[in-house]
Parts: structure tokens; C-alpha cells; sequence
């Protein structure tokens, strides 16, 4: 009875060792896979957006802070003129945001299926301005819709919060 259960230890331990080894080769094999994983876990949520301060961001001159309530700006149109992708805006992160929250603008174009990034933006820290934007494209006079996704972060640790899309009108002139 004694050699039968040696047997079966034997047995056992060669089946373990086997996982074992299984599981290695596995975490081997996908290691770049785990790697990536392990650190999405670590990192905040941007969704690919790097977070970096946007450089034509330019200081709010002066607002009254009314209270601390995360503030979200709005906008009825943007114009351009036609063939020309460079657009005069007022894209802002109110000052009410400040100790609270950094944000990030998309513009995008919602009249195809599948919504066209027209630009994109860096962050915005509170009581900036982005006054000027370079579109990815130019447009034929006309009006088209568009939406501009505004995407908070806090500013503590640079976590993803709700977002805003605001529908507008692209107006090319």
C-alpha cells in the first residue's frame, strides 16, 4: 500500500510540475500582452489622449469665481472660411474649474456614419483659452453639424471623468 501511494505522489507532483511549466510559457509567450494590461491598470484612464498642457492654451484674463461647481462651457457654431483649415475659436476651461479639473476638446463631424475628427486638443488647464485650432481638413462654403467633446480630468490624478458633447454648427464662409 506504502509503494501505491509514493506511486501516486510521484504522480502528482510530475502533473503539477507539468502546469506549472504550462503556465509559465504561457505568461512567456504573452508577456507583452500581460505587461500592457498590468499597466493600463496602473495608469489613469485617458482614452490615447496624451496629457499634456496644450501649448496655444493663453490665460483667461480675469472671471469672478462664483462658486466651486465643475463648470462646462458652450458654444452655438464655429466659423471658417472656405478652403482654409485654420478656424478662430474661444475654446476655454472656465476658471470655476480650478483645483478641480484639466480639460480636453475634439471637434468632430457628425454628418457621416462615422463621427470625422476635425481637431483635437492637448489639455486645458483651468481659466485657459485655446484661440486658434488647425482643422484636418478644409470645407466648401456651407453649414454643417459638428460636435465638440469636451473631456474632463481631475486634476489630482489625471482620471477621466464624464464627458460633454455640445452639437454645433460648423459655419464656412
Amino acid at each position: 500500500m506504502r509503494g501505491m501511494n509514493t506511486r501516486k505522489f510521484i504522480i502528482l507532483l510530475v502533473e503539477a510540475i507539468a502546469v506549472i511549466a504550462a503556465c509559465v510559457a504561457v505568461v512567456i509567450i504573452n508577456k507583452d500582452s500581460i505587461s500592457g494590461f498590468i499597466n493600463s491598470l496602473r495608469s489613469p484612464n485617458t482614452g490615447g489622449v496624451e496629457l499634456v498642457l496644450d501649448p496655444n492654451q493663453t490665460s483667461q484674463r480675469s472671471v469672478k469665481v462664483s462658486d466651486k461647481s465643475v463648470a462646462i462651457p458652450g458654444w452655438q457654431y464655429i466659423t471658417v472660411k472656405e478652403g482654409v483649415k485654420e478656424a478662430a475659436v474661444d475654446l476655454y476651461n472656465p476658471l470655476e474649474n480650478s483645483d478641480y479639473y484639466n480639460m480636453t476638446f475634439a471637434l468632430y463631424l457628425t454628418e457621416s456614419p462615422d463621427r470625422e475628427l476635425l481637431y483635437q486638443s492637448k489639455l486645458v488647464s483651468p481659466g485657459n483659452h485655446i484661440y486658434s485650432i488647425q482643422l484636418n481638413r478644409s470645407f466648401a462654403k456651407g453649414e454643417y453639424d459638428a460636435v465638440i467633446h469636451i473631456q474632463p480630468y481631475r486634476i489630482s490624478d489625471n482620471t477621466s471623468t464624464n464627458n460633454s458633447d455640445i452639437n454645433i454648427k460648423l459655419i464656412v464662409v
